[in-house]
Parts: structure tokens; sequence; C-alpha cells
């Protein structure tokens, strides 16, 4: 086999993998056993991925941080990016003062209070009157 095309060999590899490995992970009920045997699995497709690309290219794994080795223009311009995006994403923004609290609406004047009821003669013997 060529070494391109064992290179898109593990590609294909490695993007099933990580699409198992995708799948059990963010499932409602996540098996203990199920995921380390994705994990394993997407490992070992990353790595050969790795060893194809470098057979052929003489590259470091890709996946390892670092491992590019970039030259200074091409760093410099991803940090140029970098930081570009960080002062568009966290750059100042203007101060909005608050709302004003909405008017409270004035309370309901109270029920007059009822009056005394009259006394009538049942009552007043009730009460001991008369």
């Amino acid at each position: 086999m060529s070494k391109s095309k064992r290179i898109r060999h593990a590609a294909k590899e490695l993007e099933r993998a990580l699409k198992k490995h995708v799948e059990v992970v963010t499932g409602s009920a996540v098996s203990m056993k199920k995921a380390q045997r994705a994990g394993a699995r997407l490992g070992s497709a990353a790595q050969l991925y790795a060893e194809a690309v470098a057979a052929k290219t003489g590259l470091d794994n890709p996946f390892a941080a670092g491992g590019g080795h970039l030259d200074d223009a091409a760093t410099n311009s991803l940090r140029a990016e970098r930081d570009e995006i960080a002062r568009a994403v966290t750059g100042s923004m203007p101060a909005v003062p608050p709302e004003p609290p909405a008017p409270v609406p004035p309370l309901a004047s109270a029920p007059a209070p009822v009056p005394p009821r009259p006394p009538t003669p049942i009552y007043d013997q009730l009460a001991g009157g008369a």
C-alpha cells in the first residue's frame, strides 16, 4: 500500500474511532467500560495516523502539543491572529447604565371603616341590658 493510501486509511479509522467515542461519551448513561474501550481505540487510531504521516513526511506527531515545530513567521502570524480574536471578543465594551426601576403604582385607598351597629332591643337583652 502506498504511503498516501496508508494515511487516508488511517484517517478513516481515526474518524470512525472519534465518532464512536463521541457517541459513547455523550449518551444519557455513559458505560465506563464502553468509554474506556472507545478511548483506547481512538488512541490507537490516532497513533496509527501519526505514524503514517511521519513515514511519508517526516513530521512529528500532529497530536502532540508543540509537535509541529512551526517556523517563526507562522508562529508570529498565529499569535497576531489569536491576539486580534482576543481583542475582538474581550475588547472594551461601553458601559450601559441600568434602566430606572418601573414606577410603583399608588396603593389603593383603604375601604371606609364599617360603623358599629346601633343597639337593638334584642342585642341589649343579650348583652345584659334592659
